[in-house]
């Protein structure tokens, strides 16, 4: 009863266009995403939150797939904004969420399969990767336990701000033995140079 839902929303003023849609081996990075999550057995749903400038380029890129749009028209106020737009649209019944960033476009269906399984098996109320002394996106949420708060957050911390404040509910996924690749996404264009040379 997972939700995989996609922040692909937001101006990318760092980035100078959209990079969601900028193409990582042959494909758009956040359709790379989508096709790990929708890949994923765990996975029931998909879906992906666009908004701002560049919002018809992500859902186009999206064609085609089995991945539900979800517009959030404030997402200029924040990641929180378009968090909260991807909650209110999951199906009913949703137990789990997993945010995913529309640009990590080496995350595997295999990571989001392992993650939730993780999660499920410590019965935890937030789960996020390790990886070589830092914790990593993507996180995964028990939403009996945080949809309330998830829904009350604001600004551009997103969910980070729960992570933050309830260190004694978050169960690390110990991931060292993963590519650094896995774990990277790109805020700027040498970001992405760096990570598609």
């Amino acid at each position: 009863m997972t939700a995989a839902i996609i922040l692909a929303a937001g101006e990318a003023r760092r980035a100078g266009g959209p990079k969601a849609v900028w193409p990582v081996e042959g494909r758009p990075s956040v359709r790379r995403v989508a096709e790990a999550a929708l890949a994923a057995p765990e996975v029931a749903e998909v879906l992906a939150v666009t908004g701002g400038p560049w919002a018809g380029q992500v859902a186009e890129a999206l064609t085609g797939l089995a991945v539900r749009i979800v517009d959030s028209p404030n997402s200029a106020l924040g990641q929180s904004e378009s968090l909260k737009a991807g909650l209110r649209a999951t199906g009913p019944g949703r137990k789990t969420a997993i945010f995913l960033l529309a640009d990590q476009p080496f995350i595997t269906s295999q990571i989001i399969a392992d993650l939730l399984q993780f999660h499920h098996a410590n019965k935890a109320g937030l789960t996020a990767p390790f990886h070589r002394g830092r914790r990593r996106n993507p996180v995964v949420f028990d939403l009996d336990r945080w949809r309330e708060r998830l829904l009350a957050q604001g600004g551009d911390a997103g969910g980070r701000k729960i992570l933050d404040a309830h260190p004694e509910e978050l169960v690390l996924w110990p991931a060292d033995d993963l590519p650094e690749e896995c774990f990277m996404d790109f805020d700027t264009q040498e970001d992405y140079r760096r990570l598609t040379p």
